[in-house]
């Protein structure tokens, strides 16, 4: 794992646990972001000895954004039958019995995507997160993109924004030294970085594709890039759906 991701990994886990805030992982298509959140949960969840912490895993999509509960209506059954009744009056506790059976343990929510999610479940997040004491683990792409609910918790000092940053050529080369099992050499870890631009799945398809091709030569000092840097056709299709 990274070293700098490691450094905003353990930040994120200081501020979830020790300060009892929520995190927003940002960063780009392939960066790490889902990784990171899962460590982070999984860590922060760990470090809690008495087994009340109880991790709630939500993966907002596109396409379920057009859908009212779209997101978490899999994860906390009955739910408000409108945006209208996540109000904050007295009986708002008593109408959400979604959460019923959670009441006794320590909420971790992670929400992989939230720029995705749809308004009235960014809505019930954010109840969540004030009314309830649930802590949130959000990634997102683009964090002018989340939806008002979620930023409003940025603007109260509720969520604290952690950017993921690309590796470094150093870190490039680390990690595929590791995946092959001996060094890559300078010139071709160069290459191979820029290439990337220091995005950990580029650099695993872009090493896959290498393998087959045979565009990696292996000798007894380390290995060497031979030709062009070139995208697996996993990669290629990602690229394909998102265009």
């Amino acid at each position: 794992w990274p070293v700098a991701q490691r450094v905003e990994e353990d930040r994120a886990v200081a501020v979830v646990a020790e300060h009892r805030w929520s995190v927003a992982l940002v960063g780009a298509p392939g960066i790490g972001k889902s990784t990171a959140a899962a460590r982070v949960t999984d860590r922060v969840a760990g470090r809690d000895g008495t087994g009340r912490t109880v991790v709630v895993p939500i993966t907002a999509v596109a396409a379920s954004r057009s859908m009212p509960f779209g997101a978490v209506a899999e994860r906390f059954g009955e739910l408000p039958a409108s945006i209208s009744e996540l109000s904050d009056d007295t009986g708002a506790e008593q109408r959400f019995r979604a959460i019923e059976d959670l009441v006794d343990r320590d909420v971790l929510l992670r929400v992989d995507d939230a720029d995705h999610l749809d308004a009235i479940s960014a809505r019930y997040v954010a109840w969540l997160v004030r009314r309830q004491g649930a802590r949130l683990v959000l990634t997102c792409r683009d964090f002018t993109a989340l939806p008002e609910p979620l930023r409003a918790l940025w603007q109260d000092d509720l969520l604290e924004r952690i950017d993921l940053q690309p590796l470094t050529l150093h870190e490039t080369a680390a990690l595929v030294a590791e995946a092959l099992g001996s060094p890559l050499e300078n010139a071709s870890a160069e290459r191979v970085h820029r290439a990337t631009a220091g995005n950990p799945l580029y650099l695993r398809e872009v090493v896959r594709a290498a393998r087959v091709s045979g565009a990696l030569d292996h000798t007894a000092t380390g290995w060497y890039w031979r030709g062009r840097v070139t995208a697996s056709d996993s990669l290629a299709d990602m690229y394909r759906t998102e265009l």
